[in-house]
């Protein structure tokens, strides 16, 4: 992540992404927009925040892992599909975690559990296959892979006018 012009005591941070990327995640969901910060508790740690009611933190920020990559250690990322803004009949996903060990997590879900990904979000969501979704994921690192994850919150992606 990228430093941010602070802002009073809480400072944003922006991920080094694409300009594209950065347009889709301007988009909000269901009315609420993601964004990345500063904790307002703990200035060295990054919050995923949704709208302004909905906070995830790293569980690594709790428990730091051992200074050894084979320590265990876990993290929050989110996985965004919605409609390509440039083109409606396609869509885009988005992954992103607080750390590192989120963005491969969320990326690693998808790839082992696609299939149980898709019926969780069309028995709970409706509509989300067609419309977008956002799913939230815990992921667990140790010994230098992706050792499980879950997933923690599923929605659908409302477009709002």
């Amino acid at each position: 992540m990228r430093f941010i012009k602070p802002t009073s005591r809480s400072q944003l941070y922006e991920s080094i992404r694409n300009s594209f990327t950065k347009k889709v995640l301007k988009l909000p969901v269901n009315g609420d927009l993601l964004s990345f910060a500063t904790s307002p508790t703990a200035v060295d740690q990054i919050e995923l925040k949704r709208g302004n009611t909905i906070t995830y933190t790293s569980p690594s920020y709790i428990d730091p892992p051992e200074d050894k990559p084979q320590a265990r250690s876990g993290d929050i990322a989110f996985i965004l599909r919605r409609p390509n803004p440039k083109n409606e009949l396609c869509s885009v996903v988005v992954f992103a975690g607080i750390r590192g060990i989120g963005t491969w997590g969320a990326s690693d879900h998808l790839r082992k559990y696609a299939k149980k990904l898709s019926a969780r979000v069309a028995k709970d969501q409706g509509n989300a296959i067609k419309q977008g979704f956002l799913a939230v994921i815990a992921a667990d690192y140790e010994n230098f892979d992706i050792v499980q994850t879950k997933v923690k919150d599923v929605s659908t992606v409302v477009e709002d006018a």
